[in-house]
């Protein structure tokens, strides 16, 4: 549709996407004293779920692609400023924080794909973008807010800091 065969459009994609993840890391460093860590996670998960919507809705190929590319800037700073934010706010957790942290991305990146593509297979493409990709986007930008986590002082080293901050 847009000329180029499958292999270099996948190419091409893929390397739209490390470039554009790469380009936002490079401007969350330059600018980490004006903007904070938590608005790029904010505003880089409204920009995804923007992106996947564009991405599952448009018939322009070339379009499509952009918005690819594009989720690789909106996305970039979810997984390192969870780390971040995780160590911020329980600087007393220990490993286990980055154990449940590391166990909750590999299922996510493991079970996200694989609905992904169940609901694909039996609604289209489209259907499994729009209701898995910004479900998940979703959940995660209405459980991001720095103001529910308790100050560090009053923190313990123990595993019962994460049930007893993440009740919903």
């Amino acid at each position: 549709a847009m000329g180029l065969n499958k292999v270099i459009g996948d190419i091409a994609g893929m390397s739209m996407f490390a470039v554009m993840l790469g380009a936002c890391r490079v401007l969350s460093a330059m600018t980490e004293k004006k903007i904070k860590l938590y608005h790029y996670m904010l505003y880089g998960s409204l920009l995804a779920i923007v992106c996947y919507f564009v991405v599952a809705l448009t018939s322009i190929p070339a379009l499509a692609l952009v918005f690819c590319a594009l989720t690789g800037f909106a996305t970039a700073m979810l997984w390192p400023g969870t780390l971040v934010l995780g160590a911020d706010y329980f600087p007393k957790a220990g490993a286990w924080l980055f154990a449940y942290l590391a166990i909750a991305g590999d299922l996510g990146g493991v079970f996200g794909p694989w609905l992904t593509g169940t609901v694909a297979d039996k609604a289209g493409l489209s259907a499994g973008m729009l209701v898995i990709h910004d479900s998940v986007n979703y959940r995660l930008m209405s459980h991001i807010n720095p103001k529910r986590v308790a100050p560090a002082e009053t923190q313990k080293p123990c595993g019962r800091i994460f049930v007893r901050y993440f009740r919903y």
